[in-house]
C-alpha cells in the first residue's frame, strides 16, 4: 500500500498540471455515489491530493 502511495505521489508530481483535471473528473464521476465518494476521499487524503 505504501509503495503504491509513493508511486502515485511521484506520478502526481510529474503531472502536477493535470491534478486539477483529475479532481474535476473525480467530482463528476462521484456525483450521486456518496459511499464511493467517501471511500475515495479517504484514499485521496492518504495520497495527499486533497
Amino acid at each position: 500500500l505504501f509503495g503504491v502511495r509513493d508511486l502515485v505521489r511521484e506520478r502526481l508530481r510529474l503531472t502536477g498540471d493535470r491534478v486539477l483535471d483529475l479532481r474535476l473528473s473525480l467530482d463528476r464521476v462521484l456525483l450521486g455515489r456518496e459511499r464511493d465518494r467517501l471511500r475515495l476521499t479517504g484514499l485521496l487524503d492518504l495520497l495527499g491530493v486533497l
